[in-house]
């Protein structure tokens, strides 16, 4: 049995996918002893199985930082490299870490990276567990700083390192970091969110006698909030038109305190009046408000025909779309704006990537005017996505067949 450390200290809510990720590691792992590094602040919901040991990142924040926030000078940056590096080798000295045992990284930071290196660094060569970094978003790897030259450096640190692998989510990041900073023998490592990813997964039914649209992102502004109702209004002419079937739209409509619109997340709600101008159109909308539970979020997808995510290229075009990915774990289509990454994924699907408003309603009719296509498409793409995320656990962790657990056979648990 060997002993495996998830670290995913800025893991709090049960909400969004960092506990989800860990969670299924947690599971795809669960023949070995496991300790999950979480938040000091998590949430007490996010449990684990009882052979899972969660514990809490310290509060390692000095007064200020908890004042004022934390400081991005290279000195600043320097300090909490030096602060965590001492964590962590109390973490990995505490869980008995050692030569066959593996640290998973699913949501890298820079320093934390470098510090993480090191530690391992200063075990005796033949007792150094092997360290699995994955870099999910370009600003995480920078540590919010901007800096290219932090992570030319946390490159070099890695590839100095040979117990230490990179990897990011998608395709586009991986061959960004290795052409622009310096990585070597990085790969994309998808990991599966949540069990929409394993088992059967129920037929959406036929979109002729209602076609259910799923906006189930969580609108932050780049996530094209701004763009739905534009995109049910173009697409309640289509229907009225006879070139689209009677359409539900399942909207999340997430409150958003109002300093965070001025600021991060300038939201566009829905008119109050859409729904009378909706009327006799042929067209719903069904308002999901609030934060979702993992279940609650699963019923929705494999509720929807479709998957819409209108979002900003110039945002997402090193970022995953976790819709993307929940959206092929369930067999279904999605409807995408073009620079998205995950092109790969997305070509598997044929998956239309208009660049324009009506484009997106025409596009989200013709996914309902050929679903048995689209459809077939999302569910090959799914037998391949959950097969490429077993064998990348087995490969890239050096595992064998009987150390992963078979979830994603149909009828499997």
């Amino acid at each position: 049995m060997r002993k495996i450390l998830i670290f995913d200290p800025a893991g709090r809510q049960m909400r969004g996918h960092q506990y989800a990720i860990s969670k299924s590691l947690t599971e795809d792992l669960s023949s070995h002893e496991i300790t999950v590094v979480m938040h000091p602040h998590a949430d007490p919901g996010a449990v684990f199985a009882p052979n899972v040991r969660r514990i809490g990142w310290p509060r390692t924040r000095s007064l200020r930082e908890i004042l004022f926030g934390s400081a991005k000078g290279p000195g600043a940056i320097a300090e909490r490299e030096k602060r965590d590096r001492a964590t962590l080798a109390r973490i990995v000295a505490d869980c008995g870490l050692g030569a066959g045992d593996i640290i998973i990284f699913h949501t890298a930071t820079g320093a934390r990276v470098r510090a993480l290196c090191s530690v391992i660094a200063d075990m005796p060569e033949d007792q150094r567990p092997s360290a699995h970094i994955r870099f999910l978003t370009l600003d995480q790897a920078m540590d919010g700083t901007g800096s290219e030259e932090g992570l030319r450096e946390t490159g070099r640190i890695i590839k100095a390192l040979p117990q230490a692998h990179a990897y990011s989510e998608n395709i586009e990041m991986t061959q960004h970091f290795m052409a622009v900073y310096g990585f070597e023998d990085m790969r994309p490592w998808l990991i599966r969110m949540t069990d929409l990813q394993t088992g059967d997964v129920p037929e959406a039914g036929d979109p002729k006698a209602e076609y259910v649209v799923g906006f189930l992102a969580s609108q932050r502004s780049e996530q094209g909030p701004d763009k739905l109702e534009a995109i049910i209004l173009a697409s309640a002419d289509l229907v009225r038109r006879g070139e689209m079937p009677p359409t539900r739209f399942i909207v999340r409509t997430v409150p958003v305190p109002p300093i965070h619109r001025r600021r991060k997340h300038p939201v566009v709600n829905l008119s109050d009046d859409l729904d009378e101008r909706l009327a006799g159109s042929g067209v719903t909308i069904e308002r999901i408000e609030g934060s979702l539970s993992s279940d609650a979020y699963t019923t929705l997808v494999q509720r929807s025909h479709v998957l819409a995510a209108p979002y900003d290229g110039k945002a997402y075009w090193l970022r995953s779309t976790g819709l993307l990915i929940d959206g092929v774990n369930v067999g279904r289509p999605i409807v995408l704006t073009p620079g998205i990454a995950m092109g790969d994924w997305q070509d598997r699907l044929s998956a239309p990537r208009p660049e324009t408003i009506d484009g997106f309603a025409q596009a989200l009719a013709d996914v309902a005017n050929n679903y048995p296509r689209y459809a077939a498409l999302a569910k090959a793409a799914r037998e391949d996505m959950n097969t490429e995320m077993d064998t990348v656990l087995k490969d890239y962790l050096g595992l064998a067949d009987h150390e992963v657990a078979q979830r994603n056979k149909p009828g499997a648990a």
